[in-house]
């Protein structure tokens, strides 16, 4: 059997903002020398595999024997690049506005010299890019690929894959496959192929996250979920462990980890640090992203959630989703046998479940989790939900409590009643759990009351 053995693959790169050297294994953003665009991963689709299976093996094999015989063939090679590109086109957005957006974090893993492993998202490089293509005439073996990040001067890199590929015993060095920024769509360059050269658009600024304004990670949050407290609420769930640095208007991080005797979701405080893949509550003080600050540490979470899975962790009934990527078709143009070609990519998202799901809001101006409006929306990328199913009964100790609608559409600060042997629960109107309460409004065992 005819052997063909292709090392080659694609990657969500990334980008920067101020210029900076690159410096050991860590969490990074890459900013576009030429645009000032920055790399966001938005889905996970990538798979070199599939791409090879997409052109047809066969192909493949003659355009390297025609090579191996000192011809001109480029045709299955060219596209391979092009469905490359649609991959990249779904998988992989620049954007202008970085600080707010996780998929703008990449953690770069150095292999060996140059070679770095790319994760964000709950995916890695390698893995995205390893298969195999196995028919009666040729066997194509994907291991997986790792990115070449060479500086190119001036506190710029360039990111590239070395293409190499083997055939009739022969091994072929097919240069360098470069990232770069095509107006406005993460590209992808060889000069094997003959493209005119993108010159400083494929170069990157690479920088390390860290507290400053200019490089941090933080979280908007909504003037619309200010809560009775004066507080900002949001939700949040991203593959990188995090703490909540010195200076940061967050005030706390929180779980679920279950409900009251009244129906409240019950809140535990995790702390200054949070677990990577945790979905967790922001209790702020501001608004602003740049003030939210959080900073990413350690190494990121493994977990995935390709379509209608959640990410979850033990002891905390809140999910999230790193991605929401409605399916689409593309249809492109193959140079290989010169006729139209479909390219299906599935949906990547979690649609709504109005009987389990609750998302964080404000209603009738009090903080908790309430069904979407839209019944039948997909379930937003790196926020989280609290999924009421099997919620358990736990004792509050204390802890800071929310409201929460049930399955037949009551909430949780109105729908108990009290009876004469029932222990007197009292909650303020954030949900707080109060022993002596003060003048003013109180929820005393599931109704409102005056306090005077």
């Amino acid at each position: 059997m005819k052997r063909l053995i292709v090392s080659a693959a694609l990657a969500a790169v990334v980008a920067l903002p101020s210029m900076a050297q690159l410096n050991d294994n860590g969490y990074y953003r890459m900013r576009n020398a030429a645009t000032n665009r920055y790399v966001s991963l938005t889905n996970d689709t990538l798979s070199y595999q599939y791409v090879i299976n997409g052109i047809g093996g066969s192909n493949l094999y003659t355009d390297y024997s025609r090579l191996n015989r000192g011809r001109s063939s480029i045709g299955a090679i060219s596209t391979i690049f092009t469905k490359v590109g649609i991959y990249m086109d779904s998988d992989i957005s620049l954007v202008e506005d970085y600080v707010s957006d996780p998929g703008t974090i990449i953690y770069l893993e150095n292999i060996d010299s140059c070679q770095y492993n790319l994760a964000a998202q709950g995916v890695n490089m390698k893995e995205l890019t390893a298969g195999s293509y196995v028919t009666s005439q040729i066997s194509a073996n994907f291991d997986g690929a790792y990115v070449d990040i060479l500086s190119a001067g001036d506190d710029t890199y360039t990111a590239s894959i070395a293409l190499a590929a083997s055939a009739s015993g022969k091994s072929f060095d097919l240069g360098n496959a470069y990232f770069y920024d095509k107006d406005g769509t993460f590209s992808v360059y060889s000069a094997f192929l003959k493209q005119t050269d993108p010159g400083t658009a494929k170069e990157w600024y690479i920088e390390p996250v860290g507290t400053d304004e200019a490089n941090c990670f933080g979280v908007a949050c909504s003037e619309n979920m200010k809560a009775k407290d004066g507080h900002y609420y949001a939700t949040l769930c991203v593959d990188f462990p995090f703490e909540i640095p010195s200076g940061s208007t967050v005030v706390s991080a929180y779980s679920v980890t279950g409900k009251d005797q009244n129906g409240y979701a019950v809140l535990k405080d995790l702390g200054s640090k949070v677990a990577g893949g945790m979905p967790v509550v922001l209790e702020c003080t501001s608004t602003s992203a740049t003030s939210n600050k959080l900073l990413p540490v350690d190494t990121p979470a493994g977990d995935s959630c390709v379509n209608t899975t959640q990410i979850a962790k033990s002891g905390n009934y809140l999910r999230g989703r790193y991605f929401n990527v409605a399916a689409e078709s593309i249809t492109y143009y193959s140079d290989l046998d010169k006729k139209d070609l479909t390219f299906e990519l599935g949906a990547n998202q979690l649609i709504n479940n109005k009987e389990e799901f609750r998302v964080l809001n404000i209603v009738d101006g009090v903080l908790g989790f309430y069904r979407l409006k839209d019944a039948s929306a997909a379930m937003a990328a790196n926020k989280a939900f609290l999924n009421i199913k099997n919620l358990p009964t736990v004792k509050t100790n204390g802890a800071k409590v929310l409201a929460v609608e049930d399955e037949s559409g009551v909430t949780g600060i109105s729908y108990h009643e009290a009876s004469d042997n029932t222990e007197q629960r009292i909650y303020d109107l954030q949900g707080r759990r109060v022993s002596q309460p003060q003048h003013g409004l109180y929820i005393v065992n599931g109704k409102k009351m005056f306090v005077k």
